[in-house]
């Protein structure tokens, strides 16, 4: 969704890139065609994609536990690795629980990965903090001036927002905010959140937040998903780097990971996604770099907001 004017000329573009290049029928959606699906003062024109949709990622993730379960698997939640060590050809992974030793082991923990859990792994993925608040559920008289699609949205901000409208006719809206995860519950982020959907929204204003969350997503350091055999560590396999997208990749590439564990090889035309990523230099500076780069995003958006008057 293109959040001012000048925004949209990088949509239609990225329209072209789409169907010339990819052959995918993505479709570039102008400011009058936007009537009835999203309105307000940020509505310059947006890029449909036609197989997106929404869907509830706790009743998905229930539903796999379930599946996962039924098929012989045990799942063992609050176990960190506190220490990994190689032993002949198993490795042994300490809990506060017990010890685990196995031959293979996959690790998918993505934006929640410790920089301490193996010295191979650490530094190739950031972690940064996303944040939600849903409304109480909005009138209809609020839901026709702001959001009557249902469909999953994101801006063209640089530090973008996120945000669907519920089947309960609640309001879903996300973004980036927090730098650490100390700083992650102080009501500013959630006030921020509530500020820029407000501005998207103006007939929403005075609606009341009953819920607000946050979690970890991963971004690598080219921005591009990852899964591989990690080099130099037997059958160790990882993915991640979804970028916000895991809902989506963690199930594609966590079918990808256990046909690489069964012995079978990974065959992709993307050949990015098997390569391992690069480590982000300076890994001891890298949430002040984060700071800085938010500072930068938050000032280029403030420039195209005074571009557009």
């Amino acid at each position: 969704m293109a959040t001012f004017g000048a925004h949209a000329s990088a949509l239609r573009r990225e329209e072209g890139l789409y169907n010339d290049i990819l052959g995918y029928p993505a479709r570039y959606v102008d400011a009058g065609g936007l009537h009835g699906v999203h309105e307000g003062p940020e509505s310059h024109g947006a890029l449909y994609l036609p197989d997106g949709f929404s869907l509830n990622p706790l009743k998905l993730a229930r539903g796999l536990h379930r599946m996962a379960r039924s098929y012989g698997a045990r799942i063992h939640t609050n176990s960190p690795v506190a220490d990994w060590v190689r032993e002949g050809d198993k490795h042994r992974l300490v809990k506060p629980a017990g010890i685990v030793r196995a031959k293979r082991v996959i690790v998918a923990t993505n934006g929640y990965t410790s920089s301490r859990l193996h010295a191979r792994l650490a530094a190739r993925v950031l972690p940064v903090h996303s944040q939600i608040i849903v409304t109480a559920p909005m009138s209809h008289a609020q839901v026709q001036p702001s959001l009557p699609s249902e469909k999953c949205m994101f801006d063209t901000r640089g530090l973008l927002f996120y945000y669907r409208r519920l089947p309960d006719s609640r309001m879903l809206f996300g973004g980036r905010s927090a730098v650490s995860g100390a700083d992650a519950a102080a009501p500013r982020h959630r006030q921020y959140l509530y500020d820029a959907m407000i501005r998207k929204f103006p007939a929403l204003a005075g609606i009341g937040v009953e819920h607000w969350w946050g979690g970890w997503v991963a971004v690598s350091r080219n921005s591009l998903p990852f899964c591989y055999r990690v080099p130099g560590l037997g059958d160790v396999f990882t993915a991640g780097g979804y970028a916000g997208s895991g809902v989506a990749f963690s199930i594609h590439l966590g079918t990808k990971l256990a046909l690489m564990v069964a012995g079978r090889p990974f065959e992709t035309g993307a050949a990015f996604l098997t390569r391992e990523p690069e480590r982000y230099p300076f890994a001891s500076f890298i949430r002040l770099g984060q700071w800085m780069a938010y500072r930068w995003l938050h000032a280029k958006d403030a420039r195209d907001a005074r571009r557009a008057g």
